[in-house]
């Protein structure tokens, strides 16, 4: 819920802003109200800024709406130090955030797609372990059909075997008994 103050300066909360130059980089002064030295801040780039509470802020032909402190939290960080000297007030250059913010989207995305390949990978292990189960399975009921299909082969055999053996002997009976008639 920023306000637009102006179309190169926007209040994100209390006294906390986002600067971008226009046309022209321009200039932000911060005057203490204890102390005549004076801050001043060039806009060359799109930054996040922190002015002081209750002061004075003036941007190019702009007077900043005072701000009053309020006890909340807005944390705005950046892991690289673009000034060299200690500010009164604090500067985040916007590229700087914009990289960092990249940087931390590219990396959680890596993470996301490593932790999917690997449940994926777990997965496939799943299935692999189902699918040699019932290869496992499978192969003992194709074994036990064929060893069926073999006993019933040898069964339909042995009474064929049978059959001819009763057959065989009862022309042995025949043959003996017309062989004891003619006696």
């Amino acid at each position: 819920k920023s306000k637009n103050i102006q179309s190169n300066l926007i209040n994100i909360k209390s006294n906390i802003w986002y600067v971008f130059p226009g046309e022209e980089p321009f200039e932000c002064e911060s005057q203490s109200l204890s102390s005549p030295i004076s801050n001043i801040i060039s806009v060359k780039e799109p930054m996040i800024v922190t002015f002081p509470c209750d002061k004075p802020v003036r941007c190019s032909n702009i007077q900043l709406p005072p701000t009053t402190c309020i006890n909340t939290t807005v944390m705005i960080t950046t892991k690289y130090n673009t000034t060299l000297k200690k500010q009164s007030v604090p500067v985040i250059l916007f590229n700087k955030i914009t990289d960092r913010l990249v940087l931390i989207y590219k990396s959680a995305a890596m993470e996301a797609l490593t932790q999917l390949q690997m449940e994926i990978d777990n997965n496939q292990w799943w299935v692999k372990k189902i699918l040699k189960q019932f290869g496992n399975t499978l192969l003992s009921l194709f074994a036990c059909v064929l060893l069926s299909i073999t006993l019933l082969i040898i069964k339909i055999s042995g009474c064929k075997n049978n059959k001819q053996v009763e057959n065989i002997q009862t022309q042995i009976n025949r043959i003996q008994r017309d062989i004891l008639q003619e006696i």
